[in-house]
């Protein structure tokens, strides 16, 4: 009987027991009526008969009722509890069988009410988490631009104070005019170093504008690479290198050229002025099961730790005496590099090998 009430809903259930029991007290009125009317005990005392009856009449609605609110009190407990789970942000879903009809349907909101909370929570969690890469990306930017406009400032204080000073000597008549020849000479190439330097910084600051995907085409590595070293061919030949060329096999990418073909060659040169002359550089294309690089090598030195962790950062040198006699570059061949390969999602990395070291650019 309970098993069947319980699939109504406690209204239904409070007025369908009532009805039964009123039915019912009605009809044992009448059929005790009958049985004791006549009775010499009932004929003695009918008020107090009367009077029992309704007691166990009250009595027995009374039980009924407590049944009734039992079966109301008992889920209510149940939803006391997950909502102080609530309370402690775990909304776990109701998984206790709720037999009574309005407490399915109450558990069914309150199960997809958790549902909601749970896939909302996921979503704050998700845009905090991306909220919080962004910030930190936005701190490592301006870092990053304090660092490059310190860097810059530092760059460009030298070769002016040469032109400065060179400047000033030819106005005091210091200089022969044969010195004075060679001493603007000499100013025309600090400028040229500042020019490129300053425009080495813009490019870094356009390659986000510059490389977009409209500009991608068919790339092929061989002919980079030979591009790259035929117009480096000359300052293979002044350092005294031997250049070994492995391309063997061709990797077509899609990306810019004309970027790809600066971050290749910014490696490569770098390969080639930092070892010491009558050293050997490799240009390997490697080809195996699941990935493809360009590996560059470049014999005869290795690199420390420290910079290591450093050498692609904007104006970090490795030779910080600076004693080559060219002295090239100003640190932002393989910054711009790094940020080339960074926008075409290609991977560089740099490790020493046995009296070496190598970069390996994966597409």
């Amino acid at each position: 009987m309970r098993d069947f009430l319980r699939k109504f809903s406690l209204h239904t259930q409070i007025i369908f027991v009532n009805t039964i029991l009123l039915l019912f007290s009605l009809i044992f009125y009448f059929v005790y009526i009958i049985l004791i009317d006549g009775t010499k005990v009932y004929a003695n005392n009918p008020t107090l008969f009367n009077i029992l009856y309704w007691l166990i009449i009250i009595i027995v609605l009374m039980f009924s009722d407590t049944l009734l609110i039992e079966q109301l009190t008992f889920p209510a407990k149940e939803f006391i509890g997950y909502a102080k789970e609530f309370e402690k942000m775990n909304f776990n879903l109701i998984s206790k069988e709720m037999t009574n009809s309005d407490f399915v349907k109450l558990a069914n909101a309150f199960n997809d009410l958790q549902c909601k909370l749970n896939e909302t929570i996921k979503k704050i969690q998700q845009k905090n988490n991306e909220i919080s890469k962004l910030n930190d990306n936005l701190k490592n930017e301006l870092v990053y631009k304090r660092d490059l406009v310190a860097s810059i400032s530092h760059d460009i204080k030298t070769p002016l104070t040469i032109i400065a000073a060179t400047i000033s000597a030819i106005q005091d008549g210091i200089f022969t005019e044969e010195e004075t020849k060679q001493e603007l000479e000499n100013v025309l190439i600090e400028i040229d170093k500042t020019t490129k330097m300053l425009q080495d910084t813009i490019n870094i600051y356009q390659l986000e504008s510059e490389i977009s995907e409209d500009k991608y085409e068919e790339c092929s590595i061989i002919n980079i690479v030979n591009s790259i070293t035929d117009d480096l061919s000359k300052l293979i030949t002044k350092y005294k290198h031997t250049l070994h060329l492995n391309l063997k096999t061709d990797i077509k990418v899609n990306a810019n050229k004309d970027k790809l073909t600066l971050a290749i060659k910014n490696i490569i040169l770098n390969a080639i002025v930092h070892s010491p002359e009558n050293n050997n550089i490799y240009v390997n294309i490697i080809i195996k099961e699941n990935t493809k690089s360009l590996e560059i090598i470049n014999m005869g030195i290795t690199i420390s730790e420290n910079d290591m962790k450093n050498i692609f950062k904007p104006f970090y040198r490795a030779d910080k005496s600076r004693t080559k006699k060219d002295d090239f570059g100003n640190g932002l061949g393989l910054a711009i590099a790094k940020e080339i390969f960074n926008k075409h999602n290609f991977e560089v990395t740099v490790c020493n090998i046995e009296n070496g070291v190598k970069f390996n650019i994966t597409f």
